[in-house]
């Protein structure tokens, strides 16, 4: 299991549901249909926990930014919301 270090400095679990739910609310804000919100979603959680494999340490900073480059890739409004989920929501 793969522990994150979060922005208050605690250490937890990797949890790929969050990472899951958070580019789906992106892509569904973005309006894209449910399916392909589905799909995006599948597919950059799974890229984000193989890349985490490699790694020693992360924190949930390295996993935003990987996940918004990623998202940014397919769908750029989707990753801009992403990125500014925090200021956003």
């Amino acid at each position: 299991m793969k522990h994150i270090v979060k922005r208050n400095g605690k250490s937890e679990i990797f949890d790929n549901r969050k990472l899951y739910t958070s580019i789906y609310a992106s892509c569904l804000s973005e309006h894209l249909t449910e399916k392909v919100a589905e799909q995006i979603a599948l597919k950059i959680s799974k890229e984000v926990e193989t890349w985490l494999a490699s790694k020693n340490e992360v924190t949930s900073n390295d996993i935003r930014h990987k996940s918004e480059k990623l998202l940014s890739k397919i769908d750029p409004n989707a990753g801009y919301l992403y990125s500014h989920h925090r200021i956003m929501w």
